[in-house]
């Protein structure tokens, strides 16, 4: 009885997880290996398998080898890997600092608002409370009208005075 594994033949020179190569040596990584310290961007290029991307290609320190990584064209190649995703602070900092700006000025606008109505407010009660006060001396202090005799005497056919 055979396997069902008896039929695949591996070559022995060639890796299975070995990548194709340019003009440039690579290096394959394992998982039990630790992540080689770079030692700088070398060069950037358009991958030609898919355009929106780049191969950035890494120098390793203390080697003569490189590492290829592919990394998104919004993104770009940095000195130790794909660059961060800051470009939204970028784009979008300045709009947020706008909007800031400008509810800061209409909450300012609102409560200078309310204040000057509040001031003119009890300002208005105070002139009022003085009128009425003026008034009712006034109206106290003031002669009562005079209606006259029953009989006015003759000649005289003026209304009273108020």
């Amino acid at each position: 009885m055979s396997s069902r594994w008896s039929g695949l033949s591996v070559e022995p020179s060639k890796p299975l997880n070995a990548l194709p190569t340019a003009d440039y040596s690579s290096i394959v990584l394992s998982a039990s290996q630790p992540e080689p310290v770079r030692a700088g961007l070398v060069e950037e290029r358009v991958n030609s398998i898919d355009p929106s991307y780049y191969d950035c290609i890494y120098r390793l320190a203390n080697r003569a080898n490189v590492i290829v990584d592919q990394c998104h064209k919004s993104l770009g190649c940095c000195e130790s890997g794909c660059c961060s995703n800051t470009s939204w602070n970028v784009k979008y900092g300045f709009a947020v600092a706008l909007i800031v700006l400008f509810c800061l000025l209409v909450i300012g606008g609102v409560i200078f608002t309310l204040s000057c109505w509040l001031i003119n407010r009890a300002k208005d009660k105070k002139l009022r409370k003085e009128l009425n006060e003026r008034q009712e001396i006034e109206f106290s202090s003031a002669p009562t009208p005079f209606y006259g005799i029953s009989n006015p005497p003759a000649g005289n056919n003026l209304p009273p005075i108020y």
